[in-house]
């Protein structure tokens, strides 16, 4: 074999050989999920239905007992979020920005915006949710497309096809 094609026959192989190695440069492909998941909410570790709505930009909660206050000249709040079975984590959260939210039946609404960690099947990613009484819905989690983008293909056909099962630390833990 000529020198010049041994060289490009290497080279090939190390690039299939990268992209083939945990971590690197290929892209997972997105995971199927169907229209309800059931997702974990951390810290606490919170399950709850989810409705998967690719209709809907950003990730809604049903949070109860939403107080605003400051803490170190920022605005946080505290707000309490439910799941079907009964349990209850209270949360403390900066409030990164407020969402005006425009719905055709109703004026616009404000509502504020925090980062939660969510695991959704083997997925674990920081997103922005918006704090919402959804308590007159059927599903107190909503996950909008921007948490989904290129990670999640939804099947409408579906439900319940992954159950969380992240691994490896937390955010905000080590």
């Amino acid at each position: 074999m000529p020198a010049r094609r041994f060289r490009v026959h290497c080279l090939y192989t190390a690039l299939a050989v990268l992209l083939l190695l945990p971590g690197g440069a290929a892209k997972a492909e997105p995971m199927v999920m169907g229209w309800i998941e059931r997702v974990q909410i951390d810290p606490g570790g919170l399950m709850m239905d989810a409705k998967m709505d690719t209709g809907a930009k950003t990730t809604s909660i049903d949070a109860q007992d939403i107080k605003e206050f400051d803490r170190d000249g920022k605005k946080w709040v505290r707000f309490t979020v439910s799941n079907r079975k009964g349990r209850t984590v209270t949360f403390e959260q900066p409030i990164v920005r407020v969402a005006r939210i425009r719905r055709a039946e109703m004026k616009t609404t404000s509502r504020p915006v925090v980062m939660l960690p969510l695991c959704i099947g083997n997925v674990r990613q920081v997103v922005e949710v918006n704090l919402a009484n959804r308590s007159h819905l059927n599903y107190p989690l909503l996950v909008g497309r921007t948490a989904m983008t290129g990670k999640v293909i939804v099947d409408s056909s579906r439900k319940y096809t992954n159950d969380p099962m992240c691994q490896g630390p937390k955010p905000g833990k080590g």
